[in-house]
């Protein structure tokens, strides 16, 4: 291999790492467990760029998959909403690396974008159990 191919195989092997993961499959949360909760509301709020989101305490309990839609506040000088943009739904999906629950880390999937989103500290579960 050539000086050139030793230099842009870390590249490659980086950016390919950075933009699809290896993962196990889809998860789920468990939905008392509000620190949890927290953490991907706080996630998501930073992916969009919003200040604060409040998602349903039931979000990623029974699907791995979140659909968000945007919705403009009605002001009083401007009730009509025919002439404002609500543009399109955003999708995350929960997915989870690592097979044994103690190594488990949780991964938020933006679908549009394919921007993956490392959770700390969140404790999710496989929607399939997995194989022993």
């Amino acid at each position: 291999m050539n000086v050139l191919g030793w230099v842009m195989m870390p590249v490659l092997v980086l950016s390919g790492c950075q933009t699809m993961p290896a993962t196990n499959g889809e998860a789920l949360l468990d939905p008392d467990d509000r620190a949890s909760h927290l953490q991907v509301e706080m996630a998501i709020s930073q992916s969009l760029g919003v200040n604060r989101l409040v998602l349903a305490r039931d979000a990623f309990a029974r699907t791995s998959l979140l659909t968000l839609e945007r919705r403009v506040a009605l002001q009083l000088d401007r009730p009509s909403l025919a002439d404002r943009t609500e543009g399109l739904p955003e999708q995350y999906r929960l997915l989870f690396r690592g097979k044994k629950p103690q190594s488990r880390i949780c991964l938020l999937q933006r679908v549009r974008t394919g921007e993956f989103i490392p959770l700390i500290d969140v404790s999710c579960r496989p929607v399939n159990p997995l194989p022993r």
